[in-house]
C-alpha cells in the first residue's frame, strides 16, 4: 500500500480487513482531531476521551461507510456530535449540589449549601421578633377607643375633613 492513499482509500482497505489502513488514518488524523476537539470542549482529558470515541464509532461505522463525503467530513461529523452530546450531558449534570459547603471566610468552611437557600417564609430571627411584637400591637390596638379606630381606618366622617 503507497503511502499517498487518500483517506478514502484508506478506508476502503480497512472495510476490506486491512487494520494496518486503519492504524495509518488513525496517525493522521489524531493530532487534528484532538485538537479540534480541545478547542470545542476546553478541556484535555474530555478532548482525548472523545479523540477516542470518535475513532471508536469510525471503527463500527466503517462497514456502512459509503465515499459520499470526504472521510474527514464524516470524522468531523461525528466528533462535533459528540461534543454536542457532551454538553448536553454537562447541562443536565452542571447543577451543584446543596451538600457540598460554601465558601467560608478566611480559609475557613463555610456553611453547606442548603442552609444559604432562602426560603418562602419570614426569616426565623424575624419571624421570632414578630411572635413578641404581636400581642403588644394588640393591646395597643385594643386599647385604643373606637373613634380613634374608626377614624385610623377611615371609616369615620369626622376623619375626612
Amino acid at each position: 500500500m503507497g503511502p499517498d492513499l487518500s483517506d478514502e482509500e484508506l478506508l476502503a482497505a480497512f472495510q476490506q480487513g486491512d487494520a494496518g489502513a486503519f492504524e495509518r488514518l488513525l496517525r493522521r488524523h489524531r493530532g487534528p482531531l484532538y485538537t479540534f476537539l480541545l478547542r470545542m470542549l476546553g478541556d484535555a482529558h474530555k478532548a482525548e476521551d472523545l479523540a477516542q470515541e470518535t475513532f471508536l464509532r469510525i471503527v463500527r461505522g466503517a462497514a456502512a461507510w459509503q465515499e459520499r463525503a470526504r472521510f474527514t467530513t464524516w470524522m468531523y461529523t461525528i466528533a462535533r456530535n459528540l461534543c454536542a452530546d457532551a454538553a448536553r450531558r454537562e447541562r443536565v449534570r452542571g447543577a451543584e449540589s446543596l451538600d457540598e459547603q460554601a465558601a467560608g471566610k478566611d480559609g475557613e468552611e463555610g456553611r453547606p449549601l442548603v442552609d444559604e437557600v432562602p426560603g418562602d417564609g419570614a426569616a426565623p430571627d424575624r419571624g421570632a421578633e414578630s411572635l413578641r411584637l404581636r400581642p403588644v400591637l394588640l393591646r395597643a390596638r385594643s386599647s385604643c377607643c373606637a373613634s380613634r379606630r374608626a377614624c385610623r381606618s377611615g371609616r369615620s366622617p369626622r376623619c375626612w375633613a
